[in-house]
């Protein structure tokens, strides 16, 4: 295969992949944080909302996760004394990616599993469960 057939093929893979992700940021859903804006088109129903407490939106975390409760679980682990790299932009490794070294910090605090269970029936080792992170981290870190 010569250089130029090489080339278009690494583009038209790149193009494509371009097109998937915008499409993808384009066709995400709207995610309001509190109430939800009301509609003013002078309809005169009324729509009431409730709040919830808690928010199990983006739960369990697992590896792969990324964001603010990401970021909430790595205080959490720095605080019990897991070394979790030295990540973000204060290098000490609160960079909202649940990576590698979160993850094992979460194994190791997990340990023995069978206990961490009994305390947890939803839990799964490496993950953290709304349980346990409702109970421990949300409102504290």
């Amino acid at each position: 295969m010569n250089r130029k057939a090489i080339y278009w093929t690494v583009g038209g893979v790149a193009v494509a992949l371009l097109g998937y992700f915008a499409y993808k940021r384009v066709t995400r859903p709207v995610e309001y944080f509190g109430d939800k804006p009301s509609d003013d088109s002078g309809s005169s129903s009324t729509t009431n909302t409730t709040t919830t407490t808690t928010d199990n939106s983006g739960l369990p975390l697992k590896r792969g996760s990324k964001g603010e409760k990401v970021k909430k679980l790595q205080r959490f682990l720095i605080a019990e004394g897991y070394d979790i790299g030295t990540f973000g932009a204060n290098r000490d490794g609160v960079d909202g990616d649940f990576g590698r070294m979160t993850e094992q910090a979460v194994i190791e605090n997990q340990q023995p599993f069978t206990t961490f269970k009994s305390m947890y029936p939803d839990a799964v080792k490496g993950q953290v469960s709304a349980d346990f992170y409702n109970l421990n981290i949300k409102g504290r870190y």
